[in-house]
């Protein structure tokens, strides 16, 4: 059965995206929600995720519409950008579901879906806008606004995970009404002042593995307090690095609230994707991560070491 024929047939639908979501996530299950209420006004659907939406994204429209999971029974679960049912967090425990679709473009994706797509393109929006075309379902201005953000930031402003087909598709949600410059600016100039603090940090605070090319920078949750910023004020620190001369691999490590240490690879062509697997983590050939309960210089250790293999 396709995806439209399960949501015709489905009465109650959860749309969700991973833990410490991105723009990708949110801005393809934002569209999802837009049309299944724009296309099937007679369904109960809606869009929850574990955790918190960066401040900086708030500004993506129907943003306020995504909730916080609480125990549901539902027909259909609906999951963007997800490579496992791990990285949804709880709503993997507090929502229950008859059929599961898997919406996805990362490598690592471990086909967990009752109905399972999952392609490598440069972002999860821009297979969704493609799903939309090819089943002829209208994209809005605030879908396309929401579309274009999720594969503006997966591509790091095309810098990456581009093809022919992405910017074609860029193209088209800007006919569709997506206020490129606006988006632009709101995801890779704007910056609040903890935002600006963290990078600062950062920037002052990173190493240099020369033999590897290898470039990392670590914050803890002492100084990210006495420096007034969050965890989510990092977006964007590990793509600088990454522009450092000579910069094979870069890694941001950021400590966690429970002690486990967060990391965002990025390379200049080295499959980081094969090095976060190590860690239990993936996602993309030059952009991946993971999460670890290891030390700072336990990871940082083992990342040389694989490194120089």
């Amino acid at each position: 059965m396709n995806i439209v024929s399960q949501i015709q047939k489905s009465q109650s639908i959860c749309l969700t995206t991973h833990i410490n979501p991105d723009a990708d996530g949110i801005g393809s299950g934002l569209a999802f929600l837009e049309m299944i209420e724009r296309n099937f006004p007679e369904k109960q659907v809606f869009f929850v995720i574990d955790s918190v939406i960066p401040d900086f994204l708030e500004f993506m429209p129907g943003s306020s519409q995504i909730y916080t999971p609480t125990p549901s029974k539902v027909d259909l679960l609906i999951a963007l950008d997800c490579p496992n049912l791990d990285r949804i967090g709880s709503v993997n425990k507090k929502i229950e579901s008859k059929t599961i679709i898997n919406i996805d473009h990362h490598i690592s994706n471990d086909n967990f879906g009752d109905i399972n797509l999952v392609e490598e393109k440069s972002s999860t929006c821009e297979m969704v806008t493609n799903f939309f075309r090819e089943n002829n379902l209208e994209i809005s201005k605030t879908m396309a606004e929401n579309l274009y953000t999720g594969l503006l930031t997966d591509t790091g402003g095309f810098a990456w995970n581009t093809m022919s087909s992405t910017f074609e598709t860029a193209q088209y949600l800007n006919k569709q009404g997506a206020d490129t410059q606006h988006i632009s600016w709101m995801v890779f100039i704007k910056k609040s002042l903890p935002r600006m603090k963290f990078l600062g940090y950062m920037l002052n605070n990173f190493h240099v593995d020369k033999p590897t090319g290898f470039v990392y920078s670590y914050m803890d949750q002492v100084t990210l307090k006495n420096i007034g910023a969050s965890l989510d004020d990092s977006e964007g620190v590990v793509d600088i690095l990454k522009g450092l001369e000579g910069t094979k691999v870069c890694a941001l490590l950021k400590e966690q609230a429970d002690g486990k240490i967060r990391c965002s690879l990025r390379s200049n062509g080295i499959d980081v994707n094969a090095i976060a697997s190590h860690f239990g983590g993936g996602g993309h050939k030059v952009a991946s991560g993971f999460c670890s309960p290891l030390t700072k210089d336990e990871i940082i250790k083992k990342i040389v070491e694989l490194l120089h293999v």
